[in-house]
């Protein structure tokens, strides 16, 4: 159990230094270092979501149905 733990700690500790990646989730991209948005901007269709998160200072990550499909850096 031990193992599992400090495994999952350095994972978070790596995730904590990254930037966001495309398949990511939404959690997993506040977990980088790009942290919480500045501002969130969502479409709603009949297929799905779409979501544009603004970093004022580093970019733009781009979301679909919840998932991460592209992220533009400044």
């Amino acid at each position: 159990m031990y193992k599992r733990q400090y495994e999952d700690k350095e994972s978070e500790n790596e995730l904590s230094k990254s930037i966001p990646k495309v398949g990511m989730t939404a959690s997993e991209v506040e977990k980088t270092s790009w942290g919480t948005p500045d501002k969130k901007n969502k479409k709603t269709y009949s297929w799905g979501t779409t979501e544009q998160w603004v970093y004022d200072n580093k970019g733009y990550v781009y979301f679909e149905n919840g998932k991460v499909t592209s992220v533009s850096e400044r």
